[in-house]
């Protein structure tokens, strides 16, 4: 459960201590400007070494799981991560990078608010030309999604 950060200042529904154990462990391959983004609410970005023109984003897909009972606080845009999104990927347009999106729970699964999940698909679709291929988990099998939007090819892969 992802209660909003409103709350977590009470130490009841405070994930600080989530964010700051995972965080341990990739701080080094992160970078300090991942982790402070990280800190937020498990989503960040980042060029990996090396890589100029990749970006690597990776969003925090537990935020729209079915199962949270916190959702409907906010059922459009959790801890404004599709705001950060949104934003990302048109700095992203801005540096013609290419883009390679990774999260636990794939949107547009049974598993993920479909609020959520239509939110994510306009940045998607907005963005599609940048985006070189989405990675997803979640469902515990190997497959791939191959989607078509009037001519135009996506890829999901869980």
């Amino acid at each position: 459960m992802y209660p909003p950060t409103s709350l977590q200042g009470e130490e009841e529904f405070s994930l600080a201590w989530m964010y700051n154990a995972t965080s341990f462990h990739f701080k080094q391959s992160m970078g300090d400007a991942a982790v402070t983004e990280f800190m937020k609410a498990g989503y960040y970005s980042l060029v990996p070494e090396g890589h100029e023109g990749l970006r690597i984003v990776v969003l925090n897909t537990n935020l729209c799981y079915i199962q949270n009972f916190w959702l409907p606080w906010d059922p459009i845009d959790p801890e404004d991560q599709l705001e950060w999104f949104a934003k990302t990927m048109l700095a992203a347009e801005e540096k013609n990078e290419n883009v390679y999106l990774i999260g636990h729970i794939s949107p547009g699964s049974d598993s993920c608010w479909p609020v959520w999940s239509e939110q994510y698909n306009r940045i998607v679709k907005r963005f599609a030309h940048l985006i070189r291929g989405q990675f997803h988990g979640h469902s515990h099998r190997e497959y791939f999604i191959v989607t078509f939007d009037d001519g135009n090819l996506s890829a999901l892969f869980a």
